[in-house]
């Protein structure tokens, strides 16, 4: 029954003007070769697209800016859905607004934090030098993160890993 099978694809793949020869050891070799790999591709594929949930992130985190229409302030909301507790979070706001805390973010608990809070984090205060251009007396651009600042991207790190999100 095999060679009347072997036989009919040679037919087919002739009509379409490919000829070979499936007599021999060599040509059902070649051809066991390419049909297991052709297999192997269309297994591979079927089961990187059948997860019926979304792709998330390592730490399962998930955030939100949301603003208080009647102020305009802007806070964030972050929700841990790992089955792990996140300690020692940290949270930077737009690569310059740092927010350290909360402590922890118990699994499947949220948290939510104002833009407020968040310290401008590229300030280094230096040491004044009299008589130079060094006269860094001046204070940072602005201290704290404007209760109406936009969030644009937030990286949320902590023990057990970190997410960056693009808003």
């Amino acid at each position: 029954m095999s060679g009347s099978v072997l036989q009919q694809v040679q037919k087919h793949l002739g009509d379409l003007g490919i000829n070979f020869s499936l007599t021999g050891r060599y040509a059902r070799q070649k051809l066991t070769v390419i049909g297991g790999y052709v297999l192997a591709s269309l297994l591979t594929v079927g089961w990187a697209f059948s997860s019926s949930q979304p792709l998330a992130n390592a730490i399962g985190a998930s955030i939100e800016a949301q603003v208080i229409p009647s102020t305009g302030e802007q806070w964030i909301l972050l929700r841990n859905n790992s089955s792990d507790n996140w300690s020692d979070v940290r949270l930077l706001l737009n690569d310059r607004y740092l927010f350290i805390g909360p402590e922890s973010v118990t699994a499947g608990e949220s948290a939510r934090v104002f833009v407020k809070d968040f310290d401008y984090l590229l300030y280094v205060p230096r040491a004044r030098h009299f008589g130079t251009l060094e006269d860094t007396s001046e204070e940072p651009p602005q201290p704290k993160a404007s209760a109406t600042l936009k969030p644009t991207s937030l990286t949320l790190s902590c023990d057990q890993g970190f997410h960056t999100i693009a808003f």
